[in-house]
């Protein structure tokens, strides 16, 4: 929605974001092709790089180090704790 929102504007992105995931919901059909359906997405975006955008991989930014992290001071702490 952000980098559509570059190219369409921000309330214009969120409203073709909104409507594609209620039309996918509502008709049975994958998210990327409702989005991909609209005037205003295939204006602001090529195929490819709505693909992109919903490559899990490329959104996730700092998601993989928080949980490493949090799961490492989990075990620092549970190595802290009494046994029975």
């Amino acid at each position: 929605m952000l980098e559509l929102g570059k190219q369409i504007g921000g309330q214009r992105a969120h409203d073709a974001v909104y409507e594609a995931a209620q039309a996918a919901v509502t008709q049975g059909r994958p998210f990327r092709e409702t989005l991909a359906e609209d005037p205003h997405v295939s204006a602001g975006l090529s195929p490819s790089q709505v693909e992109a955008r919903l490559d899990p991989a490329r959104y996730t930014g700092l998601c993989r180090l928080f949980a490493e992290r949090g799961a490492a001071k989990g075990r620092e702490i549970a190595a802290m704790i009494p046994g029975p």
